[in-house]
């Protein structure tokens, strides 16, 4: 049931965002040297949005751009990883790039004890996570809150010079706080404004007035997937892509 409903939404939103970005030529310029891309997915569950990125690549870039992906993933659900090992053998089997990766169980109740050892990689091209930080607030009940922004402070140092990171998330709210999205929007800006070197790249308004924004702005995306459970399943989602500022002026320009 679940990889008959979550999974498929969760696969859409990543390829479509991801998918867009790619195209932009200044980005795919990027990568004309590279052979070898990383990834790190946190809260991957059984990776939906990491096969939508790995799709998305997939599409994108041919065999003489990328031929290499590295691959960490950390999750506390062991069923999960159980399930995302498959997909991702599956998918390694049928691709001619090479692809390596380590699935972490981790059970991690805030970002401050989120154990990031197992990633052997200080610069990352690609980071994600996709409908996890909402559940971190939702369990500590109050004392969690701050979670966007504790991700970015954390996160965001350990991308590359081209590298991006998607957080994305339901704009739904929990009974003790306001909505996600708004949550996302006041965090988010106010971890870019404390790094200085990062930007955001979508949504465009936030890479335009982000800096100065002190709005509770509530940012929703929909994208309605067609698949085996549904012709037209409606998926609502808030969603940051960030990376450096001197990477994200470029694609932009």
């Amino acid at each position: 049931r679940y990889l008959g409903t979550y999974f498929p939404r969760s696969y859409a939103e990543s390829f479509c965002i991801f998918s867009n970005i790619f195209h932009n030529r200044a980005y795919k310029s990027k990568f004309s040297d590279k052979r070898s891309i990383s990834i790190l997915s946190i809260g991957c569950g059984s990776g939906g949005d990491l096969m939508g990125l790995l799709t998305a690549i997939e599409k994108v870039y041919t065999d003489t751009e990328i031929t290499h992906i590295n691959i960490w993933a950390i999750d506390g659900n062991q069923q999960s990883l159980g399930f995302l090992n498959t997909l991702l053998d599956l998918f390694a089997r049928r691709t001619t790039k090479t692809i390596k990766y380590k699935l972490c169980h981790q059970v991690f109740s805030s970002m401050a004890s989120l154990d990031l050892s197992d990633v052997e990689c200080e610069s990352l091209d690609f980071i994600i996570s996709a409908k996890v930080i909402c559940e971190l607030i939702a369990s500590g009940k109050g004392l969690l809150d701050n979670s966007y922004y504790d991700f970015a402070i954390k996160l965001l140092p350990k991308l590359s010079d081209i590298g991006l990171c998607l957080i994305l998330d339901v704009t739904t709210r929990t009974s003790h706080t306001t909505f996600n999205p708004i949550l996302m929007n006041r965090q988010i800006n106010q971890a870019l404004r404390d790094l200085k070197i990062f930007k955001t790249l979508l949504p465009l308004s936030c890479f335009y007035y982000g800096e100065q924004c002190d709005i509770d702005c509530f940012y929703q995306k929909v994208f309605t997937v067609k698949h085996s459970r549904f012709a037209a399943d409606k998926s609502k989602v808030t969603y940051r892509v960030l990376g450096r500022e001197g990477l994200a002026k470029a694609i932009i320009s």
